[in-house]
């Protein structure tokens, strides 16, 4: 198939933005812990909460991805309408301008146990949205967008209901984490034998170091919230793509993903730990 320029182009561009959103996500982490935030007020705690809306959008995301996986070139062309370099390029800073006033907001007013005043909750949420909305110019013009969504809106609402149903189920898992986490602790302390001479290990502290480097890995690292979200997808790109897969044999992947997510899990926490030892 030969793309014209015009296709080039938007590729390009639309590429370009989700490696910007990526980094703009990656950022804003690294600036703040919305864990710390005073629960006190009602935007405050809205705020303080806005890392669950972040994982349930990531989930919604990964279901989508899932489901437009499918002729994924077609499905998106809409997007990919001609836009000139002038008007890009103002987007883009208008974008990058308003993404550079949120991350100072958003590290001004995280501060730990910070009560927000509503004033400046609603201010920050309404630059959440700008930000937002001057990114999806940069991917793509008005009637692009308006393009997509009139054709895509089923497979939208549906990556929107089931990452709150995955999320739900994820939190659900809560009473599981015990028994996992404590698997999860001493695998993890068997990884990095393969490595290290002197390893600390307490089950009933949860604690896991290297040397005189330690850390308690909280139950929630247990890796049954990634279990459930992989699982979960897995499924629902097994009952999307049942027309040209082979049955029984693809309901393997599902025990399949539920090992994987575990075994990246324990590498990630023994990763951690060495991290943090050297």
């Amino acid at each position: 198939m030969i793309l014209s320029d015009n296709s080039v182009a938007g590729w390009y561009r639309f590429v370009g933005a989700i490696l910007l959103l990526f980094v703009e996500l990656l950022l804003l982490s690294l600036l703040v812990d919305a864990r710390s935030v005073s629960t006190e007020g009602v935007l405050s705690g809205l705020l303080a909460e806005s890392g669950r809306v972040l994982r349930w959008a990531v989930v919604s995301a990964g279901v989508l991805a899932v489901g437009i996986g499918k002729g994924f070139t077609q499905r998106i062309k809409p997007l990919m309408v001609p836009v000139s370099p002038v008007s890009l390029t103002m987007v883009l800073v208008a974008h990058l301008a308003l993404f550079s006033v949120l991350a100072a907001i958003t590290h001004a007013l995280f501060g730990i146990n910070q009560v927000i005043p509503d004033s400046l909750g609603f201010l920050w949420l309404t630059l959440v949205v700008m930000v937002g909305l001057s990114w999806c110019l940069v991917v793509s013009n008005y009637p692009g967008w308006k393009a997509f969504l009139t054709n895509e809106w089923p497979l939208i609402a549906l990556a929107l209901g089931s990452g709150l149903l995955i999320y739900i189920l994820g939190d659900a898992s809560a009473r599981y984490w015990s028994v996992m986490s404590e698997l999860t602790l001493q695998l993890a302390a068997i990884m990095l034998t393969l490595f290290y001479d002197v390893i600390i290990m307490d089950v009933n502290r949860s604690v896991l170091g290297v040397g005189d480097f330690w850390v308690t890995v909280d139950k929630a690292c247990s890796g049954i919230e990634g279990m459930v979200v992989s699982m979960s997808i897995t499924a629902i790109y097994l009952f999307l793509s049942r027309n040209y897969l082979r049955f029984p044999h693809a309901l393997l992947l599902l025990p399949l993903a539920c090992v994987l997510s575990a075994v990246f899990n324990i590498i990630r926490i023994a990763l951690l730990v060495v991290i943090g030892a050297e």
